[in-house]
């Protein structure tokens, strides 16, 4: 039995949509952190007193 073939399809593969949803998901997850710092960023400045 010739394991190389099928080792080859496997790493070959196109991403499933489940890996697909799931990079969607770790992106936008991204935003959300990244705007969520601006946010506090942002009251901390307004709670001192900087407009």
């Amino acid at each position: 039995m010739d394991v190389l073939p099928k080792l080859e399809k496997l790493l070959t593969k196109p991403k499933s949509e489940t890996a697909i949803k799931q990079e969607e998901l770790e992106r936008y997850n991204a935003k959300v952190c990244e705007a969520t710092r601006w946010l506090e960023y942002i009251e901390a400045a307004a709670n001192n007193g900087f407009t």
